[in-house]
C-alpha cells in the first residue's frame, strides 16, 4: 500500500489556527480526514471545530481518535443545511470576522477609525482654510466618505 501524502493545507481554504491545529496531527490520514472535512467549514466555525476535535483526538481513552473522527462526520453533517446561511452572513459583515470576533478588537478598530477620521478632517481643514465653511464641510464629508469605503 502506497504511503498517504498530507494534503498541502494552503491550497485549501483554511483559517491561519485551523491550519496550525491540523498541522499537530501526525497520523497523515487524520490529518487529511480534518483537513477535508475544515475545508467544507465557514472560516469563522472552523477553529472551533478544529480545537473540539483536537480535544477529542489526544483524549488518553482507546479509541478516542475514531471518536473524534465520528464527531466532525456528524457535526459537519447535522450543520451542512446552516452553511449557506453562514456564508452567505460572513461574506456579507461590514468588517473582517477578526475584527468583529470579539468586542475588544471591534471597540479597538471603532477606536482607531474615529481617530483617522478626526486626522483627516483636520487636514481637510487645514488645506482649505480659504474656503466657506459649507465647502469644507463638503469636502472633509467627501474624504472621510472615501477613507471609510477602503474599510
Amino acid at each position: 500500500m502506497a504511503n498517504p501524502i498530507p494534503l498541502d493545507l494552503d491550497a485549501l481554504r483554511l483559517s491561519g489556527i485551523s491550519k496550525g491545529l491540523i498541522s499537530s496531527i501526525s497520523d497523515i490520514d487524520d490529518h487529511n480526514f480534518l483537513a477535508r472535512g475544515l475545508q467544507s467549514v465557514p472560516v469563522p466555525l472552523q477553529s472551533r471545530m478544529a480545537r473540539k476535535y483536537i480535544d477529542r483526538y489526544n483524549q488518553k481513552k482507546a479509541g478516542s481518535q475514531f471518536r473524534a473522527n465520528t464527531w466532525l462526520r456528524r457535526t459537519i453533517a447535522r450543520l451542512k443545511p446552516r452553511f449557506g446561511v453562514l456564508f452567505s452572513i460572513t461574506q456579507n459583515m461590514p468588517l473582517p470576522w477578526h475584527i468583529l470576533s470579539s468586542i475588544e478588537k471591534t471597540k479597538k478598530h471603532a477606536g482607531t477609525l474615529a481617530m483617522e477620521c478626526v486626522q483627516i478632517a483636520l487636514d481637510v481643514s487645514e488645506e482649505h482654510q480659504r474656503l466657506s465653511y459649507e465647502k469644507i464641510v463638503r469636502l472633509t464629508y467627501e474624504t472621510v466618505a472615501d477613507h471609510a469605503k477602503s474599510f
